[in-house]
């Protein structure tokens, strides 16, 4: 039987959002473990996505070489390299009825469901998804992919592992560097995680964050 809810006290819940911040310095000599690692990737297989599509792919670079080619195409921010693990998180560029056909054949696989019997869910996405344009497709992935980091950020936290997610990269220059076009995919976002160094000037300082009133309503 699997594990049930709850599994963290809304108290620790919390505890790991307000110990969370976008790390500006980290400690190069400090390493994730492979349980570590492996949980976060487990993490983002995990994630959430529209119809379950997952029109994703992720690459966790922990070559120093690699991440030193990258750094120039990343604003050269430092945490490109001082980081354990720098996780690119990326879309599929060919999304079309075959990407429906597939899941529908992972769903059948998984679940026992008859082929058959997932028409109308197939029906559904490719008049609701496949049908748009390229560029509205392309959109729809990105919007995925920020789920995932979403989802993979709250999960570094829970293991006290840091963070820093950055759209200020060159997304093309990743796509080259790593060789992605050529397997059909697109970067979106980059990620380093490892551990804090000491030495960040904003590991003392407060979360800034506007009062719960101001951006949460009950109704």
């Amino acid at each position: 039987m699997p594990p049930t809810p709850p599994f963290v006290t809304p108290q620790q819940l919390s505890a790991a959002h307000q110990w969370r911040y976008a790390v500006k310095a980290f400690d190069p000599e400090a390493k994730l473990t492979d349980d570590q690692r492996h949980a976060l990737a487990h993490t983002l297989q995990a994630a959430p996505s529209s119809y379950g599509l997952q029109s994703w792919h992720f690459v966790f670079v922990t070559d120093p070489e690699v991440k030193a080619e990258l750094q120039p195409h990343s604003w050269n921010q430092p945490q490109i390299t001082q980081c354990d693990t720098l996780i690119v998180l990326c879309r599929k560029t060919q999304i079309d009825e075959t990407s429906t056909t597939e899941y529908m054949e992972r769903i059948s696989e998984v679940r026992g469901d008859s082929l058959e019997s997932l028409d109308g869910f197939a029906g559904m996405i490719n008049t609701n998804v496949m049908s748009q344009s390229a560029t509205a497709k392309a959109t729809h992935a990105d919007h995925q992919v920020y789920l995932a980091m979403g989802f993979v950020l709250h999960a570094a936290a829970m293991l006290g592992v840091d963070s820093c997610p950055m759209e200020g990269i060159t997304p093309a220059e990743y796509d080259r560097i790593l060789n992605l076009t050529d397997q059909g995919y697109a970067t979106v976002l980059a990620l380093p995680v490892g551990i804090r160094s000491v030495d960040d000037p904003y590991l003392a300082k407060a979360k800034v964050r506007f009062p719960l009133d101001d951006v949460v309503q009950f109704v």
